[in-house]
């Protein structure tokens, strides 16, 4: 009689076990599932937080590379774009300026070179941890420093792209406006120059 007691006191406190971690999972999921439509919820951040957490450094590493060298040259794609597109327009009835803008091509170009260079670097850093844990923090810095140097050269080949499109159509118009175009031009494309600068000191001391 005892031990059928026992085993009933057993079989309701399991049960109860059993219901409260349903109801707990179950509880779980609904504030998962309405984080996806309120992420801005004080409530959810945890759950971002962890997510967060649980991508590996190495993803994080290579993202960093990806977008150092992919939104690089984006930019520098975007920059010939305009400013080929308004130079050949505009030689067309001024065949003299076809020669000079070119160095607005090279200047867009050199944001896509950034970008190669800055993604071998960070590449350089992507090494097989020897504790068998990758450091959470190299795999940050070196996306930021991936995400800093894209982005810089993404502004900085729309920046170039610009400025040299209107430095070819002033120079079809006036010759004398090339050179004064021209330095602006250079202050324009020394913007991705300024994002690697910072790319390599936050990538200069880690290793994931």
């Amino acid at each position: 009689m005892a031990s059928e007691l026992i085993q009933s006191v057993a079989v309701t406190n399991s049960t109860a076990d059993l219901v409260t971690t349903s109801t707990s999972e179950i509880v779980e999921y609904s504030i998962l599932a309405s984080c996806w439509w309120f992420w801005f919820m004080p409530a959810c951040y945890p759950y971002y937080m962890a997510l967060f957490e649980s991508i590996s450094p190495y993803l994080w590493s290579v993202m960093g590379v990806v977008l150092s060298i992919g939104v690089s040259v984006l930019g520098s794609a975007w920059g010939i774009f305009i400013t080929g597109s308004s130079l050949l327009s505009a030689a067309i009835k001024h065949p003299r300026i076809s020669s000079k803008n070119l160095v607005s091509v090279i200047f867009a170009e050199a944001c896509a070179i950034y970008g190669v260079i800055m993604a071998i670097i960070l590449q350089a850093k992507i090494v097989e941890s020897e504790t068998g844990t990758p450091s959470a923090f190299a795999g940050y810095a070196l996306f930021a420093a991936g995400a800093t140097v894209g982005l810089s050269n993404l502004f900085c080949g729309l920046s170039v792209g610009v400025v040299g499109s209107s430095c070819a159509l002033s120079d079809a118009q006036n010759g004398a406006l090339f050179v004064k175009i021209l330095i602006v031009e250079i202050f324009a494309s020394a913007l991705g120059l300024f994002g690697v600068i910072v790319g390599i000191i936050m990538a200069s001391k880690v290793t994931v």
